[in-house]
């Protein structure tokens, strides 16, 4: 073998090598965020409460309106003296509005929880997207979550990107 060909074959081994020895040696870089802070102080978590508490008063002024139209009813019936015919009819109308209010009373808890998992789950995926983003833009090669279950049972603060990772969310921040 020539001597070039040598020192050729030589170079690409120890490159190679070198190369191997450095990925051999490279850390990942690794994050953890307290997932439960980051959402609740997202800017689209706030607007997407403040969006379910206005739902949810325009739904206990109809449960209160039908409230007192029955009260009204019960009072009505109290108060005056009817025929037995009238009495009855009017019996008959408290007990279907009495129905009535407790079925819209149920349809509106079922309503206020489907509204609450929709604006949840928006504001999730938002969120979840985001951090793929940020992963990539910001070189991490693993962002661990924290939350109430604390799967990460330690860290050092300056894996923490919690705040630098809100701050650059809510400047991301678009409607859900």
């Amino acid at each position: 073998m020539s001597n070039a060909k040598f020192y050729i074959l030589l170079t690409l081994i120890l490159g190679f090598g070198s190369y191997t020895v450095y990925k051999l040696n490279q850390q990942p870089k690794v994050g953890v965020v307290d997932f439960q802070e980051l959402v609740m102080n997202y800017d689209g978590m706030q607007d997407a409460m403040v969006d379910f508490e206005n739902k949810a008063i325009v739904w206990e002024k109809e449960v209160d309106s039908l409230q007192t139209l029955l009260a009204g009813m019960a009072q009505d019936l109290e108060l005056n003296s009817y025929d037995k015919e009238t009495t009855v009819l009017k019996e008959n109308n408290l007990i279907m509005m009495n129905q009535y209010v407790m079925k819209r009373e149920h349809d509106i808890s079922q309503l206020a929880q489907e509204e609450d998992n929709k604006l949840t789950s928006a504001v999730i995926i938002q969120v979840t997207e985001f951090i793929e983003e940020y992963a990539n833009d910001n070189g991490f090669d693993i962002i661990y979550g924290r939350n109430e279950g604390n799967y990460v049972l330690h860290k050092s603060d300056e894996f923490d990107i919690t705040r630098d990772l809100l701050t650059k969310l809510n400047e991301n921040y678009q409607d859900v």
